[in-house]
């Protein structure tokens, strides 16, 4: 019975002693594409982080456009509130709207857990929170490029080196 309280406890040990491991476990299959902020009323791209840059990535225009207008569509459709998530079959987009900001959040991803949408929601409250002020002139994104800093700061559960470990593996 000791040996077995003994390796009960190891894991738990393990968990309290690493802050956030239970999010970076579950993070070891998810792979995060794009984050993406759109300004709600002329379909702007006002920010957009790649975490791995490919050669089949979509142009930023044409995607804050198609979901800008995929939203207002669903939206005017059945009047049942915002679209947060869409899934497909190997990939998610959730999206966060802050009904105090002209902004969706987007971010999309292979798979969709709780820590994800925290993260998304803080770099949203953050977002809000520096360039609220900004949202006036939204023609100018160069104003939104400090955002950067904020994607380390929301999101620091991602493993920076798996995707240059993912790209030698399929070479």
């Amino acid at each position: 019975m000791l040996m077995v309280s003994i390796t009960a406890m190891l894991p738990t040990s393990a968990y309290v002693s690493i802050p956030r491991l239970d999010q970076v476990l579950a993070f070891r299959d998810a792979e995060l594409i794009r984050l993406t902020v759109i300004e709600t009323k002329t379909g702007i791209a006002l920010f957009n982080h790649l975490w791995e840059q490919s050669a089949d990535s979509m142009d930023e225009m044409l995607f804050s456009g198609m979901l800008q207008g995929i939203s207002n569509f669903v939206n005017e459709l059945l009047k049942k509130g915002n679209v947060r998530e869409i899934q497909l079959d190997q990939g998610r987009l959730l999206l966060h709207q802050n009904h105090q900001s002209p902004a969706i959040f987007v971010l999309v991803t292979n798979k969709s857990f709780k820590a994800l949408r925290e993260a998304l929601k803080s770099f949203a409250e953050k977002f809000i929170g520096q360039f609220a002020p900004n949202f006036s002139n939204p023609s100018n994104i160069d104003q939104f490029l400090p955002a950067k800093d904020f994607v380390a700061e929301c999101f620091p559960f991602v493993p920076k080196k798996i995707y240059k470990i993912r790209q030698e593996i399929t070479k």
